[in-house]
């Protein structure tokens, strides 16, 4: 392969790359505003099945309907669980970690290296994320991962 063609496929990786963390963003950003606002008026058709909230992310996140993820899920072609535990992470990123979100947003981090960091801090509760959101959120995409 010459050196020329070989700069040319590189170009190509790193614009397919950037295109990749782009709709990382983009999907990220409509998961969370779907899992914010998503509702089913159940209770005026069926009382008995009213829609409860569930807590798919950890302390300081916000609930849920219960039944986002069953939507969810099928539209994105991806079970249930797989569904829970993509709202699970936008929503830990989002209000738990809001420094470290808007690195994400401004596209220093990819999302997967974002849920790594999240996922670290899972079993803390929200001031003590907080915490860790305020001591990483400035190295974050800035050193190696």
């Amino acid at each position: 392969m010459s050196k020329e063609k070989a700069g040319r496929a590189l170009d190509r990786i790193l614009a397919a790359t950037d295109e990749i963390r782009s709709a990382e963003i983009r999907q990220a950003v409509a998961l969370a505003d779907l899992a914010e606002s998503y509702s089913v008026e159940l209770d005026s058709l069926i009382p008995e099945l009213a829609e409860k909230t569930i807590l798919p992310g950890d302390e300081g996140t916000p609930g849920v309907s219960e039944f986002l993820c069953l939507e969810l899920g099928p539209a994105l072609g991806v079970t249930r669980r797989r569904a829970f535990t993509m709202v699970a992470d936008v929503l830990n990123l989002k209000h738990r970690h809001p420094r470290t979100w808007d690195s994400f947003l401004r596209g220093m981090v990819p999302r997967w290296q974002a849920n790594v960091l999240v996922d670290m801090a899972t079993a803390l509760g929200a001031p003590a994320a907080s915490w860790v959101d305020e001591r990483i959120a400035r190295y974050v995409g800035r050193l190696a991962f």
